[in-house]
């Protein structure tokens, strides 16, 4: 079990016969409701600027798990009623909220959202000084610094993630394979004729290799074992498709397509 804090949180109790434990309590709320603002202004400018993916459904006003099922949903029914075949892979990240690097979010805050000066700065206040503390039964660890991974439970962290890897549409877009994004979890498509399921098949291992060159890049780790692939067609359709040539390969990993998955809400047979 493990518990992580900022060296601004010194206090979880407040009791009233303390009075100046009750004060460092609530500048602890301050600080809290100061995070929840900072955020909520980062979002109304990336929004506002056009910066966040149009196919990510996490954290956004106005998106859900309902938008990130519906949306790969119509486009698979409308390939379906084209008489295509649709091949989807559903990408699984290790611990992706774990390994987010603090120097690299930085980076990409600037970089890619514009944000500077008295914003950025409070970014990198707010992940700084930061320790971890190992608790096993009634001994606990020294206090270890904690460079990587987004603070879990506040408003920031979740944001700070979806940006971390909104570059990711990239790599989609340059290999032209449809893509919808929830958090960390990556849904990634390509519909074709019939004929041409080998050409399919060569662009989602393509992508999906490169995809874990980015995941490199940011210190990510793609889990190609729990990686999932499943062909999506009318029943007269996927029967012209010998088995032998639905499967994936991407390095040392062979991918077997399912007959079911599920995708948050929504499951697939």
């Amino acid at each position: 079990m493990t518990s992580s804090s900022a060296s601004s949180v010194t206090y979880t109790h407040c009791h009233l016969a303390n009075h100046k434990q009750c004060h460092a309590n609530k500048h602890t709320s301050v600080r809290r409701r100061g995070s929840e603002k900072r955020t909520n202004t980062t979002i109304s400018h990336a929004e506002e600027n056009k910066l966040c993916l149009d196919r990510q459904s996490s954290y956004r006003r106005g998106h859900s798990t309902e938008t990130a099922v519906l949306c790969p949903h119509n486009d698979l029914v409308y390939a379906i009623d084209q008489q295509r075949i649709t091949g989807l892979v559903m990408l699984d990240l290790s611990a992706a909220f774990d390994t987010v690097d603090h120097s690299i979010l930085l980076s990409v805050l600037e970089r890619r959202f514009g944000i500077c000066n008295i914003t950025l700065s409070w970014f990198r206040s707010y992940l700084s000084d930061r320790t971890q503390t190992f608790h096993v039964n009634d001994t606990s660890s020294n206090q270890l610094p904690v460079s990587y991974s987004v603070p879990q439970g506040s408003s920031a962290g979740p944001v700070e993630f979806i940006a971390y890897t909104e570059d990711v549409s990239e790599v989609f877009n340059r290999h032209g394979v449809q893509h919808h994004l929830y958090a960390d979890d990556k849904q990634v498509y390509v519909d074709t004729p019939v004929s041409n399921v080998p050409t399919a098949r060569a662009i989602l291992q393509s992508c999906i290799r490169e995809v874990g060159g980015w995941c490199s890049s940011r210190r990510l780790q793609l889990n190609e074992i729990k990686t999932e692939l499943i062909w999506f067609g009318s029943t007269k359709i996927l029967g012209k498709v010998p088995e032998s040539e639905l499967h994936l390969t991407v390095g040392a990993t062979t991918i077997q397509p399912v007959s079911s998955a599920s995708i948050w809400t929504l499951s697939c047979q």
